[in-house]
């Protein structure tokens, strides 16, 4: 009871690699999202600007935003398929 008693130790601070590698970590995980909304907001300020300038050049954009709305209709119906076909009958 009245023994001797070891100093108490606070827990050891992280490495600057560890705190790095969790920083890196967020990043990458962060990047595609926040990439997607980057694209797209430059997508629609380019439609804008494109119709108040030169309107027949809005066209290009318009139909760049046409396509990716058919690409994640078409990836939708595609994993639609794929997850009926592999319902067990």
């Amino acid at each position: 009871m009245y023994g001797y008693e070891p100093p108490k130790r606070e827990p050891e601070a992280g490495s600057w690699g560890e705190i790095l590698m969790v920083i890196r970590l967020v990043f990458v995980e962060i990047a595609r999202p926040l990439g997607f909304l980057v694209l797209t907001l430059a997508l629609l300020m380019s439609i804008f600007v494109l119709l108040f300038s030169h309107p027949v050049y809005a066209l290009l954009p318009i139909a760049g935003l046409g396509a990716i709305i058919w690409w994640f209709i078409r990836r939708d119906r595609q994993r639609i398929r794929d997850a009926e076909d592999a319902l067990p009958r």
